[in-house]
C-alpha cells in the first residue's frame, strides 16, 4: 500500500488501472460475498505501474539498492519482483512515499529518501498508544535515518535494560531508578527511541511531581551515530511536556553522557555540586506588564529566583536586570542571559523592537510546530534545535537586531492561518551566499536546497537565527492586524518592522490579556 500525501490528483484515463495490490485482494476475496478490503481500495486515485523499457530500467535502479544479494545472483523471487514494481510506481507518479511492512525496502529508506526524495514508513508510525501526545513522535536525522520516540510498551523492556547495562548502570538502579522493568509503568512516563529494531535511548519520569519539580532521567547509546539526534528529541520532548507556566526539571544521566550533557548545556541545562545530575528552570510564557507579577511570584516559589517588583523598559538586549539568588544574595543578569536561562522564556518590555516575518504554511509547520493536529510524516530536523533559522532576502538584514522580538505571520498559501501564529528572539543574523549556505543551516531552518531558489532571485541570502520560539495560545488574524495598521497586503510580503504599539496590540491579543478602560487600543 502506498500513500500520496501530497493529494494528488488523478488523471482523468486512470480510472480503468488497477489500484496496487488489486490482484492480490482479489485472488484472497471470498466469491460472492463483498470483500471491504477490495471496497476500501476503489475510492483511492490509481496509478499505472511502469511497463516495458521503463520497468526494466527501475529494476536495474532500485534492485540492487533493496535486494543486493538477490539482485547480483540474478534470483528475485515473484514476491521481490512485486515489491520493486509498488516501489517503481511510487517513484514513477513522483509520489510521496510508501508504506510498507517489508523489511529489505525499509532497510533501503534513507537511499531512497536521497535518491528520489520518497519517504518509505512501516505501518506502525501510523499507530497511536493510549492518550494523544502533541509531542515530536518521530524525526528525521542528521543521518538521514528515522528516529522512533515511542511509549515503551510490554516486552520492550529487555532492550531498556541492554541499553542501562552497557552504560554501567547497576541492575538494582535500572529496577528502583530507572524503572526498567514493568513494575512501575503506571507510576512512570517512560520513552524510547529506536533506530530501525535498536533502542537507543530511554526516558522516565515519575507521572507525579514533587511540586514543580520533575526528577527525570535519561540514558543514550553514545556509540550510535543518531546519539546527539536522540538526545535532542527526548530533551525536547521532556521540556515540551511542561504542565506548568514556571517548572524546575533535574536531569539525572547514565554514565558516559557526553551527547547528552552538550545537547542539554546548549539549550540552558546548568551543573550542580551532582557529577551525574543537570538542573534547569523554565519559564513556558511570554512576560508582559500584565502578567510580570504573577509570573514573578510563581518563578521566585519555585527557584527562589527573584525578578524585579516591576518590569523594567527596554533599553538593549544586554540591559542588567537586578535579580534575587537562591541562595539570598543579589546579582546581575543581561535580558539575553536571564531569557536564555529560562528559556523559552521572552520578556517582552515596553519598546523592545520586533519585526513581522511573513511564512508559508509548508515550511512554518516544519519550523514553528503550532499546529494542533497530529502528523502523519516525520518531523524535520529543525524542532530539535533551540536555535532555529529563518531565510529571507538579503535586503531584510537591516531589520532582524540582536534581543528583536520576531513575530511570526503564516500566510494563507498552502491552507494558512493567514495569522501571527508564533513569537520568538533573535541572537543573530548574516548574509551567506546560497551555495555557502551549509546543510546544517538547512536543517535548522526546515528548508532543502531546492527551496532557496524561492527566497528571491538574489545568490546572497540574509541567515535569522533565533531562539526562545513560543507559540501564541490565541493566534492573531488578518483582520486584527489591519486593525492595528500592519496588516495591509503589501505589508506582509516581507519581514518589516512593527512599532511599539504594534506589538503590544498583538500580544494582548495572542496572550488574550483583558484591556482596562485606562488601557485604551493604541493603534
Amino acid at each position: 500500500m502506498f500513500g500520496d500525501f501530497q493529494s494528488l490528483k488523478p488523471n482523468p484515463d486512470e480510472h480503468r488501472i488497477q489500484p496496487i495490490g488489486a490482484s492480490q485482494l482479489a485472488r484472497s476475496a471470498t466469491s460472492g460475498k463483498t470483500d471491504p478490503m477490495q471496497g476500501l481500495g476503489q475510492i483511492f486515485p490509481k496509478f499505472a505501474a511502469p511497463s516495458g523499457d521503463d520497468w526494466d530500467q527501475f529494476v536495474k535502479e532500485i534492485g540492487p539498492m533493496v535486494f543486493p544479494e538477490r539482485h547480483a545472483a540474478e534470483k528475485l523471487t515473484k514476491n521481490d519482483l512485486s515489491d520493486l514494481r509498488h516501489l517503481a510506481t511510487v517513484i514513477h507518479h513522483n509520489l510521496a512515499g510508501l508504506v510498507t511492512s517489508d523489511g529489505s525496502i525499509r532497510d533501503a529508506a534513507a537511499m531512497l529518501r536521497i535518491r528520489y526524495g520518497i519517504e518509505v514508513l512501516s505501518p506502525a508510525a501510523f499507530k497511536i498508544l493510549g492518550e494523544l501526545d502533541s509531542g515530536i513522535g518521530a524525526i528525521t536525522a542528521s543521518t538521514r535515518v528515522t528516529l522512533d520516540l515511542e511509549e515503551l510498551a510490554s516486552g520492550q523492556e529487555q532492550g531498556v535494560r541492554a541499553l542501562l547495562t552497557d552504560l554501567g548502570v547497576s541492575v538494582s538502579g535500572q529496577s528502583s531508578h530507572w524503572a526498567a522493568d514493568d513494575g512501575r509503568n503506571r507510576a512512570c512516563h517512560r520513552y524510547i527511541v529506536l533506530e530501525g529494531p535498536r533502542v537507543i535511548g530511554y526516558l522516565m519520569w515519575p507521572s507525579s511531581f514533587r511540586g514543580s519539580t520533575c526528577d527525570a532521567f535519561i540514558a543514550i547509546d553514545e556509540s550510535s551515530a543518531c546519539a546527539k539526534d536522540a538526545a535532542r528529541l527526548m530533551i525536547v520532548h521532556l521540556t515540551g511536556r511542561a504542565k506548568e507556566q514556571v517548572q524546575r526539571v533535574r536531569l539525572n544521566l547514565a554514565p558516559q553522557q557526553a551527547s547528552v550533557r552538550e545537547i542539554a548545556l546548549e539549550i540552558g541545562f546548568t551543573g550542580t555540586d551532582k557529577t551525574q545530575e543537570l538542573n534547569k528552570v523554565s519559564l513556558n510564557g511570554v512576560l508582559v506588564p500584565e502578567n510580570w507579577a504573577a509570573l514573578r511570584a510563581e518563578l521566585l516559589k519555585v527557584s527562589e529566583i527573584g525578578l524585579p517588583k516591576a518590569m523594567p523598559t527596554f533599553r538593549d538586549a544586554d540591559q542588567y536586570f537586578e535579580l534575587q539568588r537562591p541562595d539570598g544574595q543579589r546579582t546581575q543578569l543581561t535580558t539575553f542571559a536571564l531569557e536564555t536561562l529560562l528559556s523559552p522564556a521572552l520578556i517582552c518590555m515596553a519598546g523592545r523592537p520586533g519585526v513581522l516575518v511573513p511564512i508559508q504554511r509548508d515550511y512554518s509547520e516544519h519550523l514553528l510546530d503550532h499546529l494542533d493536529q497530529m502528523q502523519l510524516l516525520p518531523h524535520g530536523k529543525a524542532l530539535l534545535y533551540q536555535q532555529r533559522h529563518y531565510l529571507s532576502a538579503p535586503r531584510t538584514l537591516k531589520v532582524f537586531q540582536r534581543g528583536s522580538l520576531m513575530l511570526f505571520y503564516e500566510s494563507n498559501k498552502g491552507k494558512g492561518l493567514k495569522a501571527v501564529v508564533a513569537i520568538a528572539r533573535v541572537i543573530n543574523a548574516y548574509l551567506s551566499s546560497e551555495g555557502a549556505v551549509e546543510r546544517a543551516d538547512l536543517e535548522r531552518s526546515a528548508l532543502e536546497p531546492s527551496d532557496l531558489v524561492a527566497i528571491g532571485k538574489s545568490e546572497t541570502k540574509a541567515v535569522v537565527v533565533f531562539d526562545n520560539l513560543m507559540k501564541l495560545p490565541h493566534p492573531v488574524p488578518l483582520e486584527s492586524l489591519r486593525r492595528f495598521g500592519c496588516g495591509q497586503a503589501t505589508q506582509l510580503l516581507t519581514s518589516r518592522p512593527l512599532t511599539p504599539d504594534q506589538i503590544r496590540n498583538i500580544l494582548l491579543e495572542g496572550l488574550q490579556h483583558e484591556r482596562s478602560a485606562e488601557r485604551p487600543d493604541l493603534s
